[in-house]
């Protein structure tokens, strides 16, 4: 191969690198269908679960941004639970309410600095739901994360594939 060919072709599968790591959204789903009870009445007042977004092509430090929306519905519609206000706590990873807090209705929230810490850290974010007063189903607990731009571990390897055969090439013909 020519080297006037060669310095344009290695140029254009670096543009070509570079424009594959970009931005993604992940977002990731925990489905359930749990009941929680009067806190001093019921043995399953409070339910933890973990969205792990590992399994969904997260690079760990990668996440900016992120918003959680958690959905609860009334085990009843009786008259007598009508004059009740049903409070959830909310607690994502630590009880600090960075992000997490008393909500009477569905939960929805931006990930503060501490959980996207936390997601940074190892991909996962613990969440907990405590029932403070009445009693529920809880539901699908939806977890969307925005994050940076970080090239993929194969891109990064097809890189230094790329870059040590540019060494190869030149060595060869430099003899």
């Amino acid at each position: 191969m020519s080297r006037s060919i060669f310095k344009p072709l290695v140029l254009a599968l670096g543009i070509s690198l570079g424009a594959s790591a970009g931005a993604a959204t992940i977002t990731d789903t925990v489905t359930q269908n749990v009941y929680l009870g009067y806190p001093l009445f019921s043995p399953k007042f409070f339910h933890q679960y973990t969205h792990d977004l590992t399994d969904d092509g997260f690079v760990l430090g990668s996440a900016e941004s992120g918003t959680l929306l958690i959905s609860f519905s009334d085990d009843t519609d009786s008259r007598a639970e009508r004059f009740f206000v049903e409070a959830r706590l909310v607690v994502v990873d630590r009880f600090d309410f960075d992000t997490g807090n008393i909500t009477f209705g569905n939960f929805s929230e931006s990930l503060g600095v501490r959980a996207i810490g936390s997601l940074n850290e190892d991909g996962k974010l613990n969440v907990t739901v405590i029932s403070k007063a009445g009693d529920f189903y809880l539901g699908n607990s939806i977890l969307t994360v925005e994050t940076k731009d970080v090239p993929a571990p194969g891109t990064l390897g097809l890189l230094g594939v790329a870059l040590a055969a540019l060494g190869f090439v030149r060595r060869k013909s430099v003899r």
